[in-house]
Protein backbone atom coordinates (compact mmCIF):
# COMPACT_ATOMS: atom_id res chain seq x y z
CA UNK A 1 0.00 0.00 0.00
CA UNK A 2 2.85 2.73 0.44
CA UNK A 3 4.26 4.59 -2.41
CA UNK A 4 6.39 1.76 -4.50
CA UNK A 5 5.01 -1.34 -3.68
CA UNK A 6 6.54 -4.58 -4.67
CA UNK A 7 4.50 -5.87 -7.42
CA UNK A 8 3.58 -2.21 -8.61
CA UNK A 9 1.60 1.01 -8.49
CA UNK A 10 -1.23 -0.35 -9.41
CA UNK A 11 -3.26 2.84 -9.49
CA UNK A 12 -1.25 3.86 -11.91
CA UNK A 13 -1.46 0.61 -14.69
CA UNK A 14 -2.00 2.99 -18.20
CA UNK A 15 -5.18 0.13 -18.98
CA UNK A 16 -7.25 1.80 -16.09
CA UNK A 17 -9.70 4.44 -17.13
CA UNK A 18 -9.90 7.43 -14.94
CA UNK A 19 -12.73 6.14 -13.06
CA UNK A 20 -11.26 2.86 -12.32
CA UNK A 21 -7.76 4.90 -10.99
CA UNK A 22 -10.14 7.25 -8.93
CA UNK A 23 -11.88 4.01 -7.48
CA UNK A 24 -8.31 2.02 -7.10
CA UNK A 25 -6.86 5.15 -5.60
CA UNK A 26 -9.71 6.11 -3.19
CA UNK A 27 -9.65 2.16 -2.28
CA UNK A 28 -5.66 2.43 -1.53
CA UNK A 29 -6.29 5.57 0.88
CA UNK A 30 -9.00 3.38 2.57
CA UNK A 31 -7.39 0.55 3.13
CA UNK A 32 -3.64 1.86 4.68
CA UNK A 33 -5.95 3.66 7.18
CA UNK A 34 -7.68 0.26 8.03
CA UNK A 35 -4.87 -1.79 7.58
CA UNK A 36 -2.42 0.61 9.77
CA UNK A 37 -4.81 0.00 12.35
CA UNK A 38 -5.29 -3.39 12.13
CA UNK A 39 -1.33 -4.65 11.39
CA UNK A 40 -0.43 -5.15 14.94
CA UNK A 41 -3.14 -7.48 15.72
CA UNK A 42 -2.25 -9.52 12.50
CA UNK A 43 -0.78 -13.22 11.95
CA UNK A 44 2.42 -11.95 10.49
CA UNK A 45 5.59 -14.30 9.12
CA UNK A 46 6.64 -16.41 6.81
CA UNK A 47 4.33 -17.08 3.57
CA UNK A 48 4.30 -18.82 0.14
CA UNK A 49 2.44 -15.92 -1.58
CA UNK A 50 1.20 -17.81 -4.60
CA UNK A 51 -0.49 -20.89 -2.94
CA UNK A 52 -2.17 -21.21 -5.96
CA UNK A 53 -3.79 -25.00 -7.44
CA UNK A 54 -1.08 -24.80 -9.74
CA UNK A 55 1.68 -25.10 -6.90
CA UNK A 56 0.05 -27.35 -5.30
CA UNK A 57 1.09 -31.37 -5.73
CA UNK A 58 -0.53 -34.23 -4.21
CA UNK A 59 0.77 -37.88 -3.93
CA UNK A 60 1.18 -40.60 -1.53
CA UNK A 61 -1.21 -39.34 0.66
CA UNK A 62 0.27 -35.83 1.24
CA UNK A 63 0.39 -32.28 0.13
CA UNK A 64 3.04 -30.46 -0.99
CA UNK A 65 3.73 -26.99 -2.24
CA UNK A 66 6.21 -25.90 -5.10
CA UNK A 67 7.14 -22.17 -6.43
CA UNK A 68 8.17 -20.32 -3.54
CA UNK A 69 10.07 -17.12 -5.69
CA UNK A 70 6.93 -15.25 -4.38
CA UNK A 71 7.93 -16.32 -0.71
CA UNK A 72 9.09 -14.03 2.08
CA UNK A 73 7.71 -12.41 5.29
CA UNK A 74 3.82 -11.32 5.11
CA UNK A 75 0.29 -11.60 6.71
CA UNK A 76 -0.99 -14.92 6.66
CA UNK A 77 -3.99 -13.67 5.53
CA UNK A 78 -2.59 -12.42 2.58
CA UNK A 79 -1.71 -15.94 1.70
CA UNK A 80 -5.05 -17.04 2.42
CA UNK A 81 -6.54 -14.35 -0.02
CA UNK A 82 -4.02 -15.50 -2.47
CA UNK A 83 -5.68 -18.98 -2.30
CA UNK A 84 -9.00 -17.67 -2.54
CA UNK A 85 -8.82 -15.50 -5.01
CA UNK A 86 -7.41 -18.03 -7.23
CA UNK A 87 -9.86 -20.42 -6.28
CA UNK A 88 -12.77 -17.81 -6.88
CA UNK A 89 -11.63 -17.98 -10.33
CA UNK A 90 -12.42 -22.32 -10.52
CA UNK A 91 -15.50 -22.13 -8.74
CA UNK A 92 -17.36 -19.08 -7.98
CA UNK A 93 -19.97 -20.16 -5.90
CA UNK A 94 -17.30 -20.25 -2.94
CA UNK A 95 -17.31 -23.81 -2.30
CA UNK A 96 -14.05 -24.65 -2.76
CA UNK A 97 -13.19 -21.70 -0.75
CA UNK A 98 -14.92 -22.50 2.27
CA UNK A 99 -13.47 -26.60 1.88
CA UNK A 100 -10.32 -24.81 2.01
CA UNK A 101 -10.51 -22.69 4.53
CA UNK A 102 -12.14 -25.17 6.59
CA UNK A 103 -9.46 -27.03 6.11
CA UNK A 104 -6.40 -24.59 7.12
CA UNK A 105 -8.50 -23.75 10.12
CA UNK A 106 -8.37 -27.21 11.56
CA UNK A 107 -4.07 -27.12 11.13
CA UNK A 108 -4.31 -23.23 12.53
CA UNK A 109 -6.67 -21.22 13.72
CA UNK A 110 -6.80 -17.85 12.29
CA UNK A 111 -9.20 -14.68 12.20
CA UNK A 112 -11.12 -14.27 9.25
CA UNK A 113 -12.91 -11.22 9.90
CA UNK A 114 -10.19 -8.96 7.30
CA UNK A 115 -10.39 -11.80 4.89
CA UNK A 116 -12.20 -10.03 2.61
CA UNK A 117 -9.37 -6.87 2.93
CA UNK A 118 -6.80 -8.99 2.20
CA UNK A 119 -8.62 -10.32 -0.81
CA UNK A 120 -8.80 -7.27 -2.10
CA UNK A 121 -5.20 -6.30 -1.29
CA UNK A 122 -4.15 -9.30 -3.47
CA UNK A 123 -6.54 -8.28 -6.38
CA UNK A 124 -4.67 -4.67 -6.61
CA UNK A 125 -1.02 -6.64 -6.75
CA UNK A 126 -1.78 -8.08 -9.90
CA UNK A 127 -2.93 -4.79 -11.01
CA UNK A 128 0.48 -3.48 -10.29
CA UNK A 129 2.23 -6.90 -11.44
CA UNK A 130 0.94 -7.04 -14.87
CA UNK A 131 2.16 -3.52 -16.04
CA UNK A 132 5.94 -4.48 -16.37
CA UNK A 133 4.95 -7.99 -18.25
CA UNK A 134 2.91 -5.67 -20.39
CA UNK A 135 4.55 -7.21 -23.94
CA UNK A 136 4.69 -10.38 -23.01
CA UNK A 137 1.44 -12.81 -24.80
CA UNK A 138 -1.96 -12.48 -23.40
CA UNK A 139 -0.89 -9.64 -20.99
CA UNK A 140 -3.54 -7.35 -22.35
CA UNK A 141 -6.61 -9.97 -21.54
CA UNK A 142 -4.71 -10.80 -18.10
CA UNK A 143 -4.46 -7.04 -17.18
CA UNK A 144 -8.08 -6.16 -18.23
CA UNK A 145 -9.03 -9.36 -15.81
CA UNK A 146 -7.44 -8.51 -13.19
CA UNK A 147 -8.73 -4.58 -13.47
CA UNK A 148 -12.67 -6.08 -13.83
CA UNK A 149 -11.58 -8.64 -10.46
CA UNK A 150 -9.43 -5.78 -8.43
CA UNK A 151 -12.30 -2.65 -9.42
CA UNK A 152 -15.27 -5.33 -8.27
CA UNK A 153 -13.37 -5.96 -5.19
CA UNK A 154 -12.79 -2.69 -4.55
CA UNK A 155 -16.21 -1.43 -4.89
CA UNK A 156 -17.88 -4.25 -2.90
CA UNK A 157 -14.95 -4.12 -0.08
CA UNK A 158 -15.53 0.39 0.07
CA UNK A 159 -19.48 -0.67 0.46
CA UNK A 160 -19.14 -2.78 3.22
CA UNK A 161 -16.67 -0.33 4.66
CA UNK A 162 -19.52 1.85 5.05
CA UNK A 163 -21.56 -0.03 7.01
Amino acid sequence: MGDNPLWGRFWENPALTADQAALLTKTRQAAQRVLSRLAPELDYGLIHADAVPENVLIGNGAVHLIDFDDGGYGFRLFDLATTMNRLHRYAPDGAAGRRFLDGYLQARPIDLHPLPLFRLLRSLTYVGWVIARMDEPSASARCTRFIIEATDQAQTWLEHLKD
